[in-house]
Order: C-alpha cells, then sequence, then structure tokens
C-alpha cells in the first residue's frame, strides 16, 4: 500500500470510529440497558478489527499517519 491509500483507508478507520462511538453513546441515553449492552458488544467487536486488521498495520508501516492520542507510549 502506498502513503496516499493509507493516509485515505486511515482517515475511513478513524471517521468510522467517531460515528460508530457517537452511536453507541446514542443507544447508551436513548435505549434500555439489554439493549446497549447488546450494541456495545457488537461495536467493540467491528472496532477492534477495525484497529487490528486495518489500522494497526498502516500506522506500522506509515508512523507519521498515526493521531497522537493513538501512539503508544511505553
Amino acid at each position: 500500500m502506498n502513503e496516499k491509500s493509507a493516509k485515505i483507508a486511515g482517515d475511513a478507520c478513524l471517521d468510522s470510529t467517531k460515528l460508530l462511538n457517537n452511536c453507541l453513546f446514542g443507544i447508551r441515553d436513548t435505549s434500555g440497558h439489554d439493549e446497549f449492552v447488546h450494541y456495545r458488544t457488537a461495536v467493540g467487536q467491528v472496532l477492534g478489527t477495525l484497529y487490528s486488521d486495518i489500522m494497526r498495520p498502516i500506522f506500522a508501516e506509515f508512523p507519521q499517519l498515526e493521531p497522537e492520542p493513538l501512539k503508544r507510549r511505553d
């Protein structure tokens, strides 16, 4: 993958993460506990896959694309 493609994919993942989190907060504030827990579990699985399968490999190859808040601090 070239850097331009990596930026497009990484930005799409970051945007998707924000949208899913905002949706999750809306569900939390307007739904019952069981519905929220079910949705939270599904969103967690999606976010985990986005990060491990797409974002982490991109940021490993192009560390300059990784947003500061996501950078590991060892």
